[in-house]
């Protein structure tokens, strides 16, 4: 169910919520 090379990485930092889009080159 996971895109091709494409993951959400949500990150807590600095005590807010961060959301980050990874792209992976396979």
């Amino acid at each position: 169910n996971i895109p091709s090379g494409v993951y959400f990485i949500q990150m807590n930092v600095n005590g807010f919520m961060s959301t980050q889009k990874v792209m992976l080159i396979k």
